[in-house]
Formats: structure tokens, C-alpha cells, sequence
């Protein structure tokens, strides 16, 4: 029901009682045709919801943050009397887009909604709301969820990728590193050394001259071979009373800058390690960085707990590490603190944040050979990261 159809029925019910108050013959013929007009409109609006079929795509599924996707919506379906179809698109940037088109008979109609893409993520971009309505406007009634269109597959939206200039510093060999870094494990490459046994160990790796020499069990251990990896820190928390659209500009600054981080590490030969509260991504080559890329794109933002819960047990462990950077919105004393001890000759490292407000003294950082890149918007990346290699 609307406005209009309220008023045409207020206006029918009041012809009635003055016709038959009065019995004037021009009176009931205006209450005929009142009423053929409404019992038209509604079987018109009541018949498009059953006899409607909606296909909707977007196209493209997939495409780089700032571009552009589209939505098509085919209407169709055996309308033998005129009925108008509204449909709300759902838009990445936040909009609701209304459409409306005419059906009549077998005519199919087709609506496309332009789709902006203001925001890396996955997103939904789909028709919401959909209604058939007569062609005068008096009834509309929503299809039912049984006769809606399947939705289509959520829109990816990739962050923007940078390519960083130059080339990133080799490796500064250490006691801890070699051209084959080696890690002890029970199972990998080559004999390392013997630990006790333990249930449950494989019969075949104890050592028996050892063990019948001791007369102890023993067991091999061997060096698994990795080499050092580039270390990048997410800070993927949420903030307490900030507006969505802070949010949404502080994540597409953060996977844009661990994107272009990441493939400028792996195009120059060095492996990555991305890692968040969510967990860790692991990339040794060009060849796998499209999983890593594709990570950035999907990851949730907002996540609950603090930065600062989870990054000193990354960071106790350094000996694989060549290079840490940590992106987070803002360089507090508490950052500060968990990075105590990781900048070395060795590993050089870098904070990279949204804001430099109310941070600590530059001096401190400086201290401890750390450097505080401020990146406010992912049109900054390229002069800051540029020059902090």
C-alpha cells in the first residue's frame, strides 16, 4: 500500500456513500470507473510478483581499490498486464542506488548500476530490495525471499599495489645466518644432533650407539634449511569510537603498504612473512605472492584485543628474521616498548603509521635505531617507503 493507493480508496469509499446517499447516476459511474482503476492496479501488481524473474551479475568480480564494477539486473518474465519493477542496488561505497522499469508482455529490461570501489575488501554488491508495482503508482508489494535472484559472489576489491623503487639491502650475514639457514627439527634435510626419546617416536630415528652406549634412549634430530624472511607486523585492531569511514581509510592504507612492502621485498629475491592477530602468511617467492595479495584484500579490520597482546612473542624470535616493519595507526609508548632490542645492524626496522599525534619523541625511536614512517593516506606511500628503505 501507498500514499496513493490510501488516497484512491478514501476517495472511492467517499463516492460510494454519496451515491448511494444521493442516487445520482453520474456519482456511480465515477465509483465504477474509481474502482475498475484500483481492482486493475492491484491484479497488475499482485500478478508481476508471481509471473517476475531476476538474474543479477557484477561485473568485474575482482579489481583493484579506486576502480569501478558494474551490476546487472535482467528483469523478465510472461506480464500481461503492465506492472512497474522498483530494485535497490547495494553499492561498495556505502550507497543504495533505486532503479524502476516498465514490463509488459515478454520484453525483457535490463538495469545496470554503476558499482565505485572506494575501499579495499569484500563486499556485497547485490539487489536488496526488490518490488512490483502498477503502472499508476497506488500498490507495490515486495517479491518474496522464495523468489529472489541468488545473490552473486561477493566483489573483491584489491588494495592498490605501489611499486617501491630501488632495491632493499641484502641480508647482513650473521652467527645466525648462511646461505642455508638451518632450524632443528625431528624430521628435515640432514643429521643435526640426538635428543631423549619420547613416546610415540618413530622406531627407525633412535640413535641405538648412542642409546647402548648411554643406555638411554636417543633419538636424530635434523636441519630443516630456511633462509631469513622480511617480518611484516599488522596492526588489524579496532578503535573504540572511531567512525567507519577512519576505519576504512587506516585499512586500505595498511594492506596497501604491506602489499607494495611485500612485493618489493619478493621481486628482489627476499621471502616475506605477513602477520596479524588472524595469523600468518608466508610467501618465498613471486610466485605466491597472489595468495599474499589476496589475503590483503579479504582481511578483516576491527578485530577485538590490542596490537601490543600479540606482537612481543612474534618479536622474541628474530634469528629468521632480515628486516622488520610494523604498521600501525599510531606509534604509542606501548609500541615503542614491545620494539625494544629488535633494531640491530642486522635487522633494520621501521613503524610505519596513519598519525604522529600525541606519539612519543621521535628521539626515543631514533634511540633505538627504529624509524617512524608517517603514511596518512595511500597516495603518501611511495615518498615515504621510497626513501625509508
Amino acid at each position: 500500500m501507498t500514499r496513493r493507493s490510501i488516497a484512491a480508496l478514501v476517495l472511492f469509499a467517499l463516492l460510494l456513500l454519496a451515491g448511494l446517499a444521493t442516487g445520482i447516476s453520474e456519482i456511480f459511474v465515477a465509483v465504477f470507473m474509481t474502482g475498475f482503476l484500483l481492482t486493475f492496479a492491484l491484479v497488475s501488481s499482485i500478478a508481476g510478483v508471481f509471473v517476475l524473474r531476476v538474474r543479477q551479475s557484477v561485473s568485474p568480480a575482482a579489481l583493484v581499490r579506486g576502480g569501478e564494477s558494474t551490476g546487472l539486473a535482467r528483469l523478465g518474465g510472461a506480464f500481461f498486464l503492465p506492472a512497474v519493477v522498483c530494485c535497490t542496488w547495494d553499492s561498495p561505497d556505502g550507497d543504495r542506488r533505486p532503479f524502476a522499469a516498465l514490463l509488459w508482455g515478454w520484453r525483457e529490461a535490463a538495469i545496470t548500476c554503476p558499482l565505485p570501489c572506494p575501499h579495499r575488501g569484500v563486499w556485497r554488491a547485490e539487489v536488496s530490495r526488490l518490488s512490483c508495482g502498477d503502472i499508476f503508482g497506488l500498490f507495490s508489494f515486495p517479491i518474496p525471499a522464495s523468489r529472489r535472484p541468488a545473490p552473486p559472489s561477493p566483489l573483491v576489491v584489491y588494495p592498490e599495489l605501489y611499486a617501491i623503487p630501488g632495491r632493499p639491502p641484502l641480508p647482513f650475514p650473521s652467527m645466525e645466518y648462511s646461505e642455508k639457514n638451518a632450524v632443528t627439527a625431528d624430521q628435515g634435510d640432514s643429521f643435526a644432533d640426538t635428543r631423549p626419546y619420547r613416546s610415540g617416536d618413530p622406531l627407525k630415528r633412535i640413535h641405538w650407539k648412542l642409546s647402548v652406549r648411554t643406555g638411554e634412549l636417543h633419538t636424530r634430530q635434523y636441519e630443516m634449511s630456511r633462509d631469513q624472511a622480511v617480518l611484516i607486523l599488522l596492526d588489524d585492531s579496532a578503535v573504540p569510537g572511531e567512525e567507519t569511514e577512519a576505519a576504512l581509510g587506516y585499512a586500505d592504507m595498511a594492506a596497501e603498504c604491506a602489499a607494495a612492502l611485500a612485493y618489493y621485498y619478493l621481486l628482489h629475491g627476499q621471502a616475506v612473512r605477513l602477520l596479524c592477530s588472524a595469523g600468518e602468511t608466508y610467501a618465498a617467492g613471486l610466485d605466491d605472492f597472489e595468495a599474499l595479495y589476496t589475503r590483503l584484500a579479504g582481511m578483516e579490520f576491527g578485530t577485538e584485543g590490542s596490537f601490543t597482546d600479540w606482537i612481543p612473542e612474534v618479536l622474541a624470535d628474530l634469528h629468521l628474521v632480515c628486516a622488520c616493519h610494523l604498521i600501525t595507526r599510531r606509534p604509542d609508548k606501548a609500541v615503542l616498548d614491545c620494539l625494544v632490542g629488535v633494531p640491530a645492524r642486522t635487522r633494520p626496522a621501521s613503524l610505519i603509521c596513519s598519525v604522529t599525534d600525541g606519539a612519543p619523541l621521535q628521539g626515543e625511536a631514533l634511540e633505538q635505531g627504529l624509524k617512524i614512517l608517517p603514511v596518512s593516506a595511500p597516495r603518501d606511500i611511495l615518498e615515504r617507503l621510497g626513501g625509508g628503505q
